[in-house]
């Protein structure tokens, strides 16, 4: 309400800030398990697509991994099929242009 009664596009504003990606991003993951959790709030919709619409936010979204195994093992798979999750090797794992580059234990 506030938003719509200020005219912004943006939680704090003309322009993004950091309140409106810890939203896009706790929402994007809800829709996950709820992928019509937006459809009642048609203002919080709207924006959502502005957010999605950021060429930078846009293109990190194409390229990061897909969460999944939610509520059982969950993990991050990259465009390659590679999948990480908490149980995988000790060492670390980075995404580099969308795929898993790892070093540790195998």
């Amino acid at each position: 309400r506030a938003q719509a009664a200020h005219a912004q596009p943006f939680f704090a504003g003309p322009t993004p800030a950091h309140g409106d990606f810890n939203v896009f991003h706790h929402l994007d993951n809800a829709m996950l398990l709820e992928p019509d959790i937006l459809q009642k709030s048609r203002l919080l919709a709207e924006w959502f697509e502005r957010m999605r619409a950021i060429p930078q936010l846009a293109d990190f979204l194409a390229k990061r991994p897909e969460l999944n195994g939610i509520g059982e093992d969950p993990g991050l798979e990259d465009r390659n099929g590679v999948r990480i999750t908490q149980r995988s090797p000790k060492g670390w794992a980075r995404l580099a242009d969308g795929c898993w580059e790892t070093q540790g234990e195998e």
